[in-house]
This record gives structure tokens, sequence and C-alpha cells, in this order.
């Protein structure tokens, strides 16, 4: 651009321009940071267990985790936790920088503080396996609905955010199409 505000050569700024975005967008790939968080249902055998670009992040205590091929970190952050070998424990689990994430403490579940501890640690993408909030009753209503918030969150933020299987248990079946990511 010249001292007057008029752009010399407009074909060679619009490549500068065209190279630095798809030099960005490259640099983005490369910092990905893929999270998928492990549910107790049969459907957390669906996650990505042998694909390395995949963190598998699972909590609580599962009846049957001798079998689950893969998890790099597991949590148990319930007052009295029934996994007492969790990677990470009630005691050392980043809840005020949930909170300060949030603007607030909006949390009513796990899954919740699971999704936000994502989103602090660079998450790109967040994929939600074995997951079914069945609507039995009040309580299990304002956990789905907490969730869907923070999918919502995660998803105002940038970061994709999939639920592979069980999905209509977490959005109606006019919102989201089988196979589809919620932006499409």
């Amino acid at each position: 651009m010249t001292e007057t505000g008029i752009i010399s050569n407009p074909t060679s700024e619009l490549l500068n321009d065209i190279k630095f975005a798809k030099f960005r967008q490259d640099y983005i790939k490369s910092k990905s940071r893929k999270i998928a968080i492990l549910g107790k249902l049969e459907t957390k055998y669906d996650a990505p267990f042998d694909n390395p670009e995949w963190e598998i992040w699972s909590m609580n205590k599962h009846n049957d985790e001798e079998l689950i091929p893969r998890v790099d970190k597991w949590f148990d952050i319930h007052i009295e936790p029934a996994k007492k070998d969790a990677d990470i424990l009630r005691d050392n689990f980043p809840f005020e920088e949930c909170k300060q994430l949030a603007g607030g403490n909006y949390f009513v579940t796990i899954t919740s503080y699971l999704i936000a501890y994502a989103i602090l640690q660079g998450a790109t993408d967040i994929a939600l396996y074995g997951m079914r909030f069945t609507i039995d009753h009040e309580r299990r209503q304002r956990e789905l609905e907490n969730v869907r918030q923070w999918i919502f969150f995660a998803k105002g933020r940038g970061i994709n955010v999939t639920i592979p299987s069980d999905k209509e248990y977490l959005l109606p079946e006019h919102i989201i199409k089988e196979g589809q990511d919620y932006d499409q």
C-alpha cells in the first residue's frame, strides 16, 4: 500500500494474504490436539484407540476397564472417588481454572468439567463416546442440558466437537443428522 492508502499492486497483496492464510491453516493443523472422552456405555469402544493423534480420556470406574484398549488420562473427581488410582483425582483437578473459563460455576456433571479441561488444554477436537443422558428424571435433564451447553461453548471457540455414536441422546434428531458434525 502507498502512503495515500492506495494499493499499489493488489494482486501481489492478495497473493500474500492467501499465502498467510494457508500458512496459518497449516500451522493450526500441526498444533492440533484431539481428545476423546469416554463414558461407560458400550459405544466407548468406537473411540479411535488405534489413532495416535487422539488422546483418550476416561472417567470414573468402569466394570470392564481391563477391556479398554488404551486410556491416556484417567479422571475420578468425585468427592469419594471409586477409582483411587486415577491419574487425576479431585485434589489435583483444576476446578477453579474451569470456573474461570466459564465465568462462573456452570457445571452439573463430570463430563462438562472434562470438556472445559480439554478446552483449557488446547483441544482442537473433542469427541464424546459411550455417553447417554436418558431423560428419566430431573437430574439427568440438567446434566443433558449442561453437556449441550459445553458442547456449544467449545464450538463457539472453534473447537470441532463430535459425538460419533449416542448423539441422539445429546441433541434432538432435527438438529443433527447421522455422521455429521454440529456445524454441517
